[in-house]
């Protein structure tokens, strides 16, 4: 299933003052003194609502207490955070991990949020899988939200995280347009008034998986597995792109690409594939990961990467929006 680190969910997205954004960004007039002017929130889950009118999941501790400063924005995060500070996991309660907002101190220190991984929609826990609990999300319902340690190889991270050796990793691609993002991304939200580019082919359940993403959650490739699919035109009903299909129109069009705006899809030669033998072999393409959940997709040999794990942080291995052998992508550094 598709895991989004939903950012409505995680961050305020009023500018206040915890990191002195009286006006904008300034000096914060209450000093560094912890207590009740401290960044450590609280509440349970539906607690303070967030943008879109969403509840916190508590308060953490963390920077609470500490000098306050001016904050440094980025394309990522565009509005200094205020809730759910942390400095360490401990800060956050149960199921919740400390990442990098994308805003940072005067100083260059990363200030941190926690953020959870959260999955499909859900009844009661039984309906999810291992180490998640079903927990009611105001403005999502009801939906898998993980809390056992560490993280799996099927995306079970944070939107724009991969899991690599069991760790999270930040692979968050700023973006400002689609065109801003490689093949079969798209930009999308993210925390904190930022965008980030983030990969249409991701695992599913049912289509409320993909929202925001993509209108559909099928079996492009054929290989037995759900995830999130474009449509000729996402303004218009229709059914998921499927390779089966453009494979039988057009033997030089083989897999459902993903390159123009949103998630509308057309037959091509980059997208899912299961071997050598589903790509446009004649036009030099082979079926690689690049991505880290198993899925492979078609690609021009030649390329400098063949997986996001030997890109720097906010960099993925992925072919150019104007297509190219695979290479690691940054996106739009700056807005």
């Amino acid at each position: 299933m598709a895991y989004r680190w939903l950012g409505p969910l995680l961050f305020s997205a009023a500018c206040a003052c915890v990191f002195g954004c009286a006006a904008e960004t300034g000096l914060d007039p209450r000093g560094g003194s912890g207590g009740e002017s401290g960044a450590g929130g609280s509440g349970g889950i539906g607690g303070t609502a967030g943008s879109g009118g969403v509840a916190g999941f508590g308060g953490t501790g963390g920077t609470g207490g500490t000098p306050q400063t001016l904050c440094v924005t980025s394309a990522l995060c565009e509005t200094c955070p205020t809730e759910r500070l942390c400095d360490t996991d401990v800060d956050c309660v149960t199921g919740g991990t400390c990442i990098e907002s994308g805003c940072a101190t005067e100083q260059g220190a990363p200030i941190k949020q926690c953020a959870y991984a959260i999955g499909g929609a859900c009844e009661t826990t039984l309906d999810c899988g291992a180490g998640r609990e079903c927990i009611e999300l105001p403005g999502e319902g009801q939906r898998c939200v993980r809390t056992a340690p560490g993280c799996s190889a099927e995306s079970h991270c944070f939107e724009g995280f991969d899991c690599e050796n069991f760790v999270c990793v930040d692979r968050r691609v700023p973006c400002e347009f689609d065109s801003d993002c490689p093949k079969n991304y798209v930009c999308q939200d993210a925390a904190n008034d930022g965008q980030q580019c983030v990969r249409v082919h991701q695992p599913c359940d049912q289509e409320i998986d993909c929202a925001g993403i993509a209108p559909r959650c099928a079996d492009v490739d054929g290989d037995g597995r759900t995830e999130c699919a474009g449509v000729d035109d996402p303004n218009v009903p229709g059914d998921a792109c499927f390779n089966a299909d453009c494979a039988l129109a057009d033997l030089n069009a083989p897999v459902c690409e993903i390159s123009g705006i949103g998630a509308a899809t057309v037959c091509g030669d980059y997208g899912l594939c299961r071997s050598d033998g589903d790509c446009d072999t004649g036009e030099g393409f082979v079926c690689v990961a690049l991505g880290l959940d198993g899925r492979k997709e078609c690609a021009p040999t030649g390329g400098t990467c063949s997986s996001s794990t030997t890109c720097p942080t906010q960099q993925v291995c992925a072919s150019p929006r104007v297509g190219g052998p695979p290479s690691c992508q940054a996106g739009k550094e700056e807005l």
